[in-house]
C-alpha cells in the first residue's frame, strides 16, 4: 500500500469509517508524515530499519548490540510515539471531534506497518 492510501483500509464494511477515510486521507498522510519527521533520530532510525529495511526485532538487536526484549521495546515505543504524535496533530488541524480524531487514528493503527514503509519509500527517493 502506497503512503497515499494510508487509512485505506478497503476491507472495512463499516461506511463511517469509509467515510472518515475518504474524507481525511490526504490530512491523515500528511499529519503521518510531520509525526515521523518529528520524531527523535533514535526512534525515527528504529522504525526506518523495522518498516523500509525488513528488520526483525532479532536483526535490529543485532544491528545495535542489545538483547531482542530491548529492540523490542524500541519499535513499540517509536511506533506509539508516531501515533500519539499524529494523534496530536489531527486534533490540532481537523475542525472535528475528539471521537472522530479517536476513529481517524484508529485508522492508522490498522494500516500503520504498511504506511510508515511507504513513507520511507517516498523520503528514500
Amino acid at each position: 500500500m502506497a503512503a497515499e492510501d494510508v487509512a485505506a483500509d478497503p476491507a472495512s464494511p463499516d461506511p463511517e469509517l469509509q467515510y472518515l477515510r475518504d474524507r481525511y486521507r490526504d490530512q491523515v498522510r500528511q499529519a503521518l508524515q510531520d509525526a515521523l519527521t518529528g520524531l527523535p533520530a533514535d526512534e525515527r532510525n528504529v522504525l526506518r530499519l523495522h518498516f523500509l529495511d525488513g528488520l526483525s526485532v532479532d536483526g535490529i538487536a543485532a544491528v545495535y548490540g542489545v538483547h531482542r526484549a530491548t529492540a523490542a521495546r524500541w519499535v513499540g515505543k517509536g511506533r506509539e510515539m508516531l501515533v500519539k504524535n499524529t494523534q496530536a496533530l489531527l486534533a490540532r488541524r481537523l475542525e472535528v471531534g475528539r471521537a472522530e480524531v479517536d476513529r481517524l487514528v484508529g485508522l492508522v493503527r490498522s494500516v500503520l506497518d504498511l504506511t510508515v514503509s511507504g513513507l520511507f519509500r517516498t523520503a528514500a527517493r
